[in-house]
């Protein structure tokens, strides 16, 4: 896909990690050098799913699963897969952004009211920002984990 019109060209490169350093013709939101995030999971936007703006494409594939990624020097994205990210936020904080947009997602969908209860299997990052995302509004949370370290952190 090297030199396709859309797409652009990242680096996962320690100096340059996260920066856009080539980008296709069509390109038109991004320049060599933006920061940005990647939403590894590509949709196919012709399915009936993605006409109706369901997240299950039919046609799905995934950057660092069947695409080339996260342990690759450098990956290639389409622009539609490219959220930038503002050059004051520190890389280490940026990363957690694809995770939390799915958490926030599952959240959202469930809509958790106070004094309900959530159980919440898994105590690993995803499972925290469950987890804190139904306290927040009051939920008693449930977490629950095979890891003594993982139940460990849960309860601080």
């Amino acid at each position: 896909m090297v030199g396709a019109v859309g797409w652009t060209i990242f680096s996962q490169s320690k100096a340059d990690k996260g920066r856009i350093l080539n980008t296709g013709s069509a390109v038109r939101e991004f320049d060599a050098g933006s920061r940005v995030i990647v939403d590894p999971n590509l949709k196919c936007g012709i399915c009936e799913f993605c006409r109706k703006g369901k997240s299950h494409c039919k046609n799905w594939t995934a950057i660092g699963i069947f695409l080339d990624g996260g342990f690759t020097r450098f990956v290639q994205a389409p622009q539609k897969a490219l959220h930038p990210i503002r050059n004051d936020v520190p890389l280490k904080e940026a990363v957690w952004g694809e995770i939390l947009s799915c958490v926030l997602g599952s959240t959202e969908r469930i809509r958790i009211q106070p004094s309900e209860v959530a159980v919440v299997i898994g105590a690993g990052p995803a499972g925290m920002m469950h987890a804190m995302l139904f306290d927040a509004p009051g939920a008693e949370v449930v977490l629950a984990d095979t890891s003594n370290v993982n139940r460990q952190t849960g309860v601080r």
